[in-house]
């Protein structure tokens, strides 16, 4: 069915624009009625508004996931517990897709079914879950797990934007200080330095040099570094090639490489042990990972792990040949699988990969604000060494 962007008057008369899918125009006015709309106008699209939007996307995430525990465990039925949701629920965007799912599983098909539809919005691996759940039975131990998982991810975002936040904000003054100084003051003080008719020093050559071709290309400068971002950017989200070689080159930089493969990993443990306690089975669960390690490089090597499995070698050794993972992982692996226990295996797997990120992002923070220090710190020396040093050298040729 097509997805059609609408605009629409609510029962207060506000103006409100969204998505819906629907068979036509006729289908879409009446579904978007029976939920209190007044079409104004609508136009098929293929873009979607349910697109990433943070944490605040993640939060109604977990909104969906309580209500619908709530109603799994209360055994309303789906109709009833999806209008009530519909009606409990604060965004409008997630209100409009509960309605959605509503006529859906109205016409005769499945909660997950439904979801499938607003993949853009859930993922695709709500709905695989969810149907799994629906197949075994468990899809209230399912709902738990996503809720969980979904909380985990928050509070992960929540840490990093405070490991960052402060670097980033002092990185924009300081850059924009620097440039300031580089293109205002630098020029000044070389006049006045030329004006003395003394020899410079080394140092404050190369700083007025530098000074010189900033405050000349200072915005061709900025507009090639704004270039070349859309560049690259454009080059990663197209070619497969390119975002491999770059995923491949990020996992060499010190400290955010390991950052980056360790939250890869983390990610793959989470996924892998709920889509297990859902009644996936265990290479199923592999392929259902690798969308969500984020890294093309790591995806690769994980989705050879199947492929090894496949060929009928074991667990512990098909995960050793991913040259990823660490031999206390690979360790716990080849014993749970002499004693059966591969879920409680991959869940210390989880647990020793939740600690080592916790201590890398603990390591970044003690070292970015020194660093950041240094570097400003070596910079503002190069820059008052030079212009005091030369006035000072410029002191002791004044005649007594």
């Amino acid at each position: 069915m097509p997805r059609y962007y609408y605009r629409a008057l609510n029962k207060e008369g506000k103006r409100i624009t969204g998505e819906w899918i629907a068979t036509n125009i006729n289908d879409l006015e009446q579904r978007l009625f029976r939920s209190g709309l007044e079409l104004i106008n609508a136009k098929v699209t293929r873009r979607s508004t349910f697109l990433w939007q943070g944490t605040q996307h993640l939060r109604e995430l977990m909104d969906f996931c309580f209500y619908l525990e709530q109603m799994l465990e209360s055994d309303l039925p789906l109709l009833v517990g999806l209008n009530d949701m519909r009606n409990s629920i604060k965004s409008i965007t997630l209100k409009n897709i509960i309605a959605n799912m509503a006529d859906t599983v109205e016409s005769g098909k499945t909660l997950s079914e439904a979801m499938s539809l607003h993949a853009n919005y859930f993922g695709a691996m709500f709905s695989i879950l969810l149907a799994a759940g629906e197949k075994t039975g468990q899809m209230i131990t399912i709902v738990k797990y996503l809720y969980e998982y979904i909380e985990w991810k928050i509070d992960f975002y929540d840490r990093i934007k405070k490991v960052i936040t402060y670097p980033l904000i002092s990185l924009f003054f300081i850059f924009f200080s620097f440039l300031s100084i580089f293109v205002f003051v630098i020029p000044e003080m070389k006049r006045f330095f030329l004006s003395l008719q003394i020899e410079m020093p080394l140092h404050t050559k190369l700083l007025i040099i530098f000074s010189d071709f900033i405050s000349q290309h200072w915005i061709k400068l900025l507009l090639l570094g704004a270039f070349l971002a859309i560049i690259v950017t454009a080059s990663y989200l197209e070619s497969k090639k390119f975002k491999f070689y770059v995923n491949k080159c990020l996992l060499k930089i010190p400290f955010v490489g390991k950052f980056l493969m360790l939250l890869a990993l983390l990610r793959f443990f989470k996924i892998m042990i709920l889509s297990i306690s859902a009644g996936i089975n265990f290479l199923d669960a592999i392929s259902l990972t690798v969308p969500t390690v984020n890294n093309d490089y790591i995806a690769l090597n994980i989705a050879n792990i199947r492929l090894c499995i496949e060929r009928g070698e074991s667990i512990s050794e098909a995960f050793k040949k991913a040259n990823v993972f660490e031999s206390v992982v690979i360790q716990s692996l080849h014993v749970a699988e002499k004693t059966g226990e591969i879920e409680k295996a991959l869940l210390q797997s989880s647990k020793f990969y939740d600690y080592q990120l916790k201590k890398q992002i603990s390591l970044i923070e003690t070292w970015l604000q020194p660093l950041l220090l240094s570097i400003v710190g070596g910079l503002l020396a190069w820059v008052m060494l030079s212009i005091l040093g030369t006035i000072y050298q410029s002191l002791e040729h004044l005649p007594m």
